[in-house]
């Protein structure tokens, strides 16, 4: 009996026809599922799957093989005989060479059907062979390409790419088992090895964790991919974004620790030298004299190793490039303000000048130490160490009884250290009234006031270093900028940069300046005294800016402004001070305007990132800080900064962090204590909300 529908018609758009108990195949989501023939009704058969699902289909979605089954079976029975022939034809599939296949018909380019292939390549087209072939051709991805009932051999350049893709995708997934076997090791046992052939895969979930720079649109979708496999395979429940995923899966399984950066990982700063830049900092650092920017001849050199010259750094400070001495001099003084020569050790156009240059700065976290230069170079032969000889450019002041500057000059030198000061030291011996360094205070005290009598801006600003201890905790140093010894060097370095930038000026030399425009308005007379204030004053100011010519510097209050007073540690510093070295030992500065112009092109982007991992790590490490102290006490206090947004912004105390805090009705320059109520440090993460309120002070 014929299940065709009756007023059908038989033309190009006619129904297929299926006789009762037929076997046809059809495709559910892509997988192919044999099925028998039970019915007709509405124009949909109706049938049941190897599954013994009953499903109805309408003709178009049903492929007949030509074979018949006993139409008198139980539904159990029809379901055992369509899965016995169903592993048959996948025994066929199995053994189903497409290769082969593909050779007896690439030739022709034109569309088959898959009983004309089945001929081909069996020489008959037995129905169980039919269906294995069929279920081969689905399969295959790389050979032949589908286009509905019809199947087309690819080109042989088409298959390449393809099969290459096969490839990765294969690998891919044998990777992603690979880790799920790992990992769920690790779960168990956070010391189970990580073999290395699954380091491309951690990589990649670093770099998603920390939101590199370098991540793009294909990378996420492969982390997503296998996040997704992992959270499965593993039965974890991973929330949140794609970063606080990867992230979560790689603490729980003992990757990430609490010691773990993501700035670094997220920015990637260059962290190790190449073996030739170490090779060459080692040659250098056994080297007696230095021949870099005209000096090959020590006797140019001025011997002040005779000064009583002191350093004063903070206690963990290593690379020391600056110095100071004074001595009364006639009625008056003589000031001297060292830096290390670096220029001299590091030529201009090096392999080491072009490490420096690539790295731009020293970045000092509390997790790591990144060195613009190798350590045997800034922590041992070129940091001004104490009773070592070091060469230096010198500045040199002659000062009246009055502590007001009468000449100054900029010479090569040679100093030797006699006092290694760190800046609690140097604030003891001041209440002691040490000579020498309360004339450096008077002196600096002397400066500050001119500056100020000239238009600078006096900036407050609390700050907190976070100092990872070796057990691991966070401790807290408050930084105290206007103590009198850091004060006293602030204002010395100020100093020199100034004369320097007068000096270079007033020839016409290029330099790297830096300048500031004034503020276009002062802060409101109404803002209370205090942490609002000072905000406000911050700001308010305008961001420095560079250039190649001298320009007025707002803040500090002076025409000119430059940097080369940590040539160690800032490569701009270090060709402020090749400049300066070239003009006055050679009489020409070394770089053109162009030149210089382009050294700074080149550093600016490695700055602009340093700069910005140091900040992300800063605040990183003072969440971390402020989470552990919230297992103690969730409670903060803090000071309203800002209350024209949405929420108002507290500046927090003991960390001196600015967040916003979700209440309202605080006023500016009100205490208030915060509850923490969620601290996530690796993602920047704290809400607070308002504990209680107290008055304003």
């Amino acid at each position: 009996m014929s299940l065709y529908p009756k007023n059908s018609s038989k033309g190009s758009n006619a129904v297929r026809e299926f006789e009762p108990s037929s076997v046809v195949m059809y495709e559910n989501e892509g997988s192919p599922l044999l099925a028998m023939i039970l019915d007709y009704k509405k124009n949909k058969y109706h049938l049941i799957n190897e599954r013994g699902r009953s499903v109805d289909l309408s003709p178009d979605r049903l492929y007949p093989f030509g074979i018949k089954s006993d139409s008198r079976g139980t539904t159990s029975e029809r379901e055992v005989y369509l899965r016995s022939l169903r592993a048959e034809a996948d025994d066929f599939a199995a053994k189903v060479d497409i290769c082969e296949l593909w050779a007896l018909t690439n030739e022709e380019g034109r569309d088959f059907g898959c009983l004309e292939l089945c001929n081909l390549y069996y020489g008959r087209a037995e129905p169980v062979a039919h269906i294995g072939l069929r279920l081969a051709l689905i399969s295959d991805q790389i050979y032949f390409k589908r286009r509905k009932e019809a199947f087309t051999p690819r080109e042989q350049d088409v298959i390449d790419d393809l099969k290459r893709a096969d490839a990765i995708r294969k690998e891919k997934l044998r990777i992603q088992e690979l880790a799920g076997q790992v990992f769920a090791a690790r779960l168990n046992d956070a010391s189970a090895p990580l073999p290395p052939e699954l380091s491309p895969l951690l990589r990649l979930l670093e770099d998603v964790a920390a939101d590199a720079d370098t991540i793009d649109e294909k990378k996420l979708k492969e982390a997503k991919e296998t996040l997704s496999f992992l959270s499965e395979a593993l039965k974890i429940e991973l929330h949140g974004t794609l970063p606080q995923k990867a992230f979560y899966l790689l603490r729980e399984i003992g990757h990430f620790d609490g010691r773990v950066n993501l700035s670094i990982i997220r920015h990637k700063p260059k962290l190790d030298f190449s073996p030739e830049g170490m090779e060459q900092a080692a040659m250098l650092a056994r080297q007696q004299i230095f021949d870099g920017a005209g000096i090959a001849d020590p006797s140019k050199r001025i011997d002040l190793t005779g000064l009583d010259c002191l350093t004063i750094d903070d206690a963990r400070t290593k690379d020391m490039d600056d110095a100071l001495s004074v001595e009364q001099h006639g009625t008056g003084f003589r000031l001297g303000i060292h830096i290390s020569d670096v220029a001299c050790a590091i030529k201009e156009g090096s392999l080491l000048d072009g490490e420096a240059m690539r790295r731009a700065t020293s970045l000092y976290l509390p997790d790591i130490t990144i060195n613009m230069l190798p350590e045997s170079l800034s922590e041992d032969r070129l940091s001004l160490k104490q009773s070592v000889s070091r060469e230096c450019l010198s500045f040199i002041f002659e000062l009246d009884s009055s502590f007001k500057i009468i000449s100054s000059t900029i010479v090569p030198s040679i100093i030797q250290v006699k006092r290694r000061l760190d800046y609690d030291r140097a604030n003891k011996l001041l209440d002691e009234g040490d000579r020498d360094l309360d004339l450096l205070h008077n002196i600096a005290a002397t400066c500050e006031m001119h500056r100020f009598e000239s238009g600078g801006i006096r900036i407050h600003k609390r700050d907190a270093l976070p100092i990872l201890k070796s057990d691991g905790e966070v401790a807290l140093e408050e930084v105290d900028e206007e103590s009198p010894a850091r004060s006293l060097v602030s204002e010395m370095m100020v100093l020199a940069n100034s004369v320097a930038a007068e000096f270079a000026a007033s020839r016409g030399i290029p330099l790297i300046y830096r300048g500031q425009e004034h503020p276009e308005s002062e802060p409101s007379s109404s803002i209370p005294e205090g942490p609002a204030l000072d905000y406000a004053i911050r700001v308010n100011l305008k961001k420095s800016i560079t250039s190649l010519e001298p320009l007025p510097h707002a803040t500090l209050g002076l025409g000119a402004y430059c940097q080369l007073t940590s040539p160690i540690r800032r490569f701009a510093d270090l060709c402020n001070q090749r400049q300066l070295l070239s003009y006055i030992c050679g009489g020409s500065p070394l770089y053109t305007e162009e030149t210089l112009q382009n050294v700074l092109n080149h550093s600016e982007e490695s700055l602009a990132k340093a700069n910005l991992v140091a900040r992300e790590s800063k605040r990183l490490w003072l969440l971390r800080y402020l989470a552990r102290r919230a297992e103690r006490d969730p409670v903060i206090s803090g000071t309203v900064v800002r209350v024209d947004l949405k929420q108002p912004m507290v500046e927090l105390d003991e960390i001196y962090l600015i967040f916003p805090v979700r209440t309202r009705g605080l006023t500016l320059g009100q205490s208030v204590d915060l509850r923490i109520t969620a601290i996530e440090p690796e993602f920047d993460i704290l809400r607070l909300e308002e504990a209680s309120a107290r008055a304003g002070r």
